[in-house]
Formats: C-alpha cells, sequence, structure tokens
C-alpha cells in the first residue's frame, strides 16, 4: 500500500476527536466536545480506544484527563 491509501485507512477508523486528541490539540478538542460531548465516548474501529486512550498514549497527559472528566460527568 502506498502511503496515501495508508493515511486514508488510518481516517477511516477515527473520529476527528480522536485525532484532536492525538495530535494534543487541546482548544480543538474541547470545541469539538461543546458540540457533541458523547463523542468522548466513542471507540475508534481499529483499536477500539477512546480519544482520551489516544491521547494518553501520544503523551498528552493533560488533555487525556480533561477527556476523562467529561466521560465521568
Amino acid at each position: 500500500a502506498d502511503a496515501s491509501s495508508t493515511v486514508h485507512a488510518h481516517l477511516k477508523c477515527c473520529t476527528p476527536l480522536h485525532l484532536a486528541a492525538y495530535k494534543g490539540h487541546e482548544a480543538v478538542a474541547l470545541r469539538l466536545l461543546g458540540a457533541a460531548p458523547a463523542a468522548a465516548g466513542v471507540r475508534d474501529g481499529r483499536t477500539r480506544r477512546t480519544p482520551a486512550q489516544w491521547a494518553r498514549r501520544a503523551g498528552h497527559l493533560r488533555l487525556a484527563e480533561r477527556l476523562t472528566d467529561v466521560l465521568r460527568a
């Protein structure tokens, strides 16, 4: 598979919130949560991880905690 098909396959398995969490874009993630708080509990289609888990795996611990707090509310 070429690089573009790998990227497209990756994008099909997750939400914009997963991507914002993984990249550490806290302002974007919080804006997305404001529009759809339930998105914090959505699991990706490949690894079944939540956006908080994606953030944690990428080292964005503060963002991961904020996403987890939304799930607890």
